[in-house]
């Protein structure tokens, strides 16, 4: 990755560029944050979009993700730096071509997608600069020390970034509740974030010496099976949570954006603790025992989503599915480990970069079929049943994490290519 041109300056030096990096890295998380508090309402109120294209839309926007690895690998002169830098870019122009995209009604179904080109265009740009940007931004941290405390290192930075999150939130809540913006100007400002995002690291690595570009290859080998199990199955997981969650609180409690971002206030606030205590967990327990639990606890959560309507009077169904939004999106983060288990398997970090990729692919593939698929069944049984099914998906990850080996969870040192 990047050590070796840290290698050649000092050690304040390099300090100071990883905690440009960092900074750059809570920008990005706060263009996250604005685009997915307004992106469910945006299409509901722009667009008139309905639940067979709500899932639809994932296929593209998810593409982006499977794409990952074919980007890493064309990009192949490019260091873990500057393919971020790239994607903060590509977020930028993204967000700030959906803010220009004209609304118009789309019908929900087929012949809906014609006229919905320009914005599903512009979601996937925005989807490329996201999807390559984390996968980067994992491997930066993983890179900058020991394996050895790679969780409370990634806990460190998600407390930034969720603090970064919380402070989009709170400024969407507060612009929507008082003076009713227009989602274009979020929007708008989104972009401002990612382009500042670029900026950043731009300067961070302005007069370090050049790297001799690297020569990426795919990644699959044996050793890594049980993480490309286990991404398959986060894909299927994640995207229930992404595509479904929101728009069950959007459509079923038919909740405004202002209360979805005061939901995200919450979530944020709690993922500022959790964050770096979760990373801790990571460095003392090792991956196994903290996936299991994380896929135990997401059977709960699936239940809840599903059932909460049914079995409880609507304002208490409505205050048990936002705490259950809550604790889906901290469990989020015990994905960490996922990470750090490849670190602990791989010869070295080239490796880890490839392999993480390779992830993110395979993780699409699934969950550029799962909101389609989703969709369908929404329309023809209900939401109960996708969450239900979500619940069965958890049921095996927990099976699969608990079959990691124990000694994969023995941090060790990365070893330098």
């Amino acid at each position: 990755m990047n050590r070796g041109a840290d290698d050649r300056i000092s050690p304040d030096r390099a300090r100071n560029i990883y905690v440009m990096l960092v900074i750059a890295f809570a920008m990005m998380a706060a263009s996250l944050t604005i685009f997915e508090i307004d992106f469910p309402s945006y299409l509901r109120d722009q667009f008139g979009i309905g639940p067979w294209f709500r899932g639809f839309l994932e296929f593209p926007r998810e593409s982006q993700g499977f794409a990952v690895v074919f980007y890493v690998v064309a990009l192949g002169g490019l260091t873990e730096r500057r393919l971020f830098f790239v994607a903060a870019i590509l977020a930028a122009v993204g967000m700030a071509g959906l803010g220009l995209v004209p609304a118009r009604m789309l019908a929900d179904n087929v012949s809906g997608i014609v006229a919905g080109l320009p914005m599903i265009l512009m979601v996937m740009i925005h989807s490329a600069g996201f999807h390559l940007g984390g996968t980067m931004q994992q491997c930066i941290i993983l890179d900058h020390g020991e394996l050895a405390d790679a969780g409370a290192r990634m806990g460190k930075v998600g407390f930034w970034t969720t603090l970064a999150g919380l402070l989009a939130a709170v400024f969407v809540w507060g612009l929507r509740s008082v003076a009713g913006v227009d989602f274009r100007v979020f929007f708008f400002c989104g972009a401002g974030l990612a382009l500042g995002a670029a900026v950043l690291t731009q300067l961070a690595m302005r007069g370090l010496p050049m790297m001799r570009p690297l020569r990426r290859r795919m990644v699959f080998k044996k050793k890594f099976i049980r993480y490309y199990i286990l991404s398959a199955l986060f894909g299927v997981r994640k995207q229930v949570f992404i595509t479904f969650a929101l728009w069950v609180l959007v459509t079923v409690y038919h909740q405004p954006v202002e209360n979805i971002a005061l939901l995200w206030v919450i979530t944020s606030t709690a993922n500022l603790v959790a964050k770096p205590w979760l990373g801790r967990l990571i460095d003392r327990f090792g991956p196994r025992p903290i996936l299991t639990v994380d896929a135990i606890c997401l059977i709960a959560v699936c239940l809840l989503y599903a059932y909460s309507e049914t079995l409880f009077p609507p304002r208490l169904a409505l205050l048990v599915v936002g705490l259950v939004y809550v604790c889906d999106h901290v469990l989020f983060f015990v994905g960490a480990a996922r990470a750090v288990y490849v670190g602990a398997v791989a010869d070295d970090s080239h490796e880890v970069a490839a392999t993480l990729s390779m992830g993110i692919t395979i993780d699409h593939i699934f969950s550029m079929s799962v909101p389609i698929l989703g969709g369908v069944i929404w329309t023809m049984y209900g939401y109960e049943v996708v969450f239900l099914m979500a619940a069965g998906v958890a049921c095996v990850i927990a099976v699969t994490a608990a079959r990691i080996p124990v000694e994969a969870g023995e941090a060790r040192r990365i070893r330098k290519a």
